[in-house]
């Protein structure tokens, strides 16, 4: 199997299923060889992924109520228009809040916690204020392949 500007990822766990990875995006030449003999030969489009984006629940913007907050509490992972699912999940993360009058609250989440917040966060969630600030720390994402990246999001109370 060759590819004319990708390589191939030999340890594909699957049999009978590769993957490929490329640097950039362009046209592509796949062929496929059978000891040295030219069996099939595919040309294809090859698409850069979106980057990764981060929610709590629903909530599309960098600001929301405490009602929104609370009415779906999950933190989420997602490569937006991406065709391929990659089944990425938060595995878990480490949330501050900062209050308007620049008090600091810090609370850590042990790192098997996943992707909900536990009772304690949402009760100080429960007594923020316009202006607070909540913040996602050292969010840990893992996919299908068993990479794990590491990101960061936050919220402003409206």
């Amino acid at each position: 199997l060759t590819s004319s500007s990708g390589s191939e990822r030999k340890d594909y766990p699957q049999k009978g299923k590769f993957s490929m990875s490329y640097q950039k995006a362009g046209i592509d030449t796949l062929r496929l060889y059978k000891k040295s003999k030219l069996i099939l030969e595919k040309i294809y489009t090859v698409d850069r992924f979106g980057d990764l984006k981060i929610e709590l629940g629903t909530i599309k913007d960098t600001t929301a109520t405490v009602a929104e907050i609370l009415a779906n509490p999950v933190l989420n992972a997602d490569i937006p228009n991406c065709y391929y699912n990659f089944g990425i999940r938060v595995i878990s993360f480490e949330m501050s809040f900062i209050t308007d009058n620049n008090g600091v609250a810090k609370i850590t989440l042990d790192p098997t916690a996943g992707n909900e917040l536990h009772d304690e966060l949402i009760e100080v969630i429960k007594i923020l204020n316009k202006g607070d600030k909540l913040f996602f720390d050292n969010i840990k994402i893992r996919g299908n392949n068993s990479c794990t990246l590491t990101g960061s999001y936050s919220l402003t109370i409206k």
